[in-house]
């Protein structure tokens, strides 16, 4: 099985690649140049003792320990033209800018493709595993369908919590893929209310 790339191990990027480990998925692939902070360690979920570190370092040996047999490789970088038509693609960027860089080059290339954003409240998620059917969502802009920009406003759910629930909802989206459900999905979650909205593009 080819690799599965994470890309961005901040708050959610951590919790799909603890859930792929836990998984049993046999290559894992987690990029993140960026290093654990002291000021944002507790709310990413990292512990005390990963400060300082790369993230993707953190977050590689953690997953070994929960599958130590598995390939799980850590990288501070990936040029996307690189990654090829056989992978699985979890983009967990925080910046819209690299979400939108994403899905133009991969959500169309890859079996796999499976991008959030969050903008305060506001949780979207684009799932591709069938990309001869994105004909049929519109992004004009290059943005993932129904996407919004980046907004200022704090959230009222614990980032940790609402880590749990997108990367839960990613990775399921990932494991029905690969037991031959080819569903493309566009969610919004509004933590609000909260209400979850859920459109198939088959």
């Amino acid at each position: 099985m080819p690799p599965v790339i994470v890309l961005g191990l901040g708050t959610i990027g951590r919790q799909v690649a603890l859930l792929l480990a836990m998984s049993g998925i046999p290559r894992l692939r987690l990029v993140d140049g960026r290093v654990v902070s002291q000021a944002t360690h507790t709310v990413e979920g990292y512990a005390a003792e990963d400060v300082g570190r790369l993230r993707a370092h953190a977050v590689a040996h953690d997953c070994h320990q929960i599958s130590p047999e598995r390939d799980i490789r850590a990288s501070q970088r990936c040029s996307l033209d690189t990654i090829g038509a056989e992978n699985a693609v979890f983009c967990c960027e925080p910046s819209l800018r690299r979400q939108r860089l994403a899905w133009n080059t991969l959500s169309r290339r890859v079996r796999f493709h499976a991008g959030v954003h969050v903008g305060g409240d506001q949780v979207h998620l684009a799932i591709v595993a069938h990309a001869s059917a994105l004909e049929s969502i519109p992004d004009p802009d290059g943005t993932p369908p129904h996407w919004q920009p980046d907004t200022h406003s704090r959230t009222t759910v614990h980032p940790v919590h609402t880590a749990g629930i997108v990367a839960g909802l990613m990775v399921t989206a990932f494991t029905r893929a690969l037991h031959g459900d080819p569903g493309n999905q566009l969610i919004h979650l509004d933590l609000r209310n909260p209400t979850l909205t859920t459109r198939e593009i088959c």
